[in-house]
């Protein structure tokens, strides 16, 4: 009778641990996948870097490459941060 709890917490550890589990059985993890451009960016930060000028130009290395942009953060607005530039604005000047 006094395993009775014990037995109890495991079951319910049991089916908590598999009811958490996303594994889909249908997606496996490749060598191709995992060298690719989507496999790095699994634990990939921003990439930032402090300017003489004071301010932190961040990149956000999850985004896909094409995608990507310069964020400007000034420290002295902190709930504010800026594209550094406009990418449709430079395409159309390019062109």
């Amino acid at each position: 009778m006094k395993n009775i709890p014990s037995q109890i917490t495991f079951i319910l550890l049991l089916i908590f641990f598999f009811s958490c589990s996303d594994n889909d059985k249908g997606k496996t993890i490749t060598m191709d996948w995992l060298y690719s451009d989507q496999g790095k960016s699994v634990g990939a930060i921003y990439k930032a870097e402090w300017m003489d000028d004071n301010f932190l130009y961040l990149m956000d290395m999850r985004v896909p490459k094409e995608d990507r942009t310069i964020l400007k953060f000034n420290p002295n607005s902190p709930n504010e941060i800026s594209p550094l530039f406009e990418p449709n604005k430079v395409m159309n000047n390019l062109m």
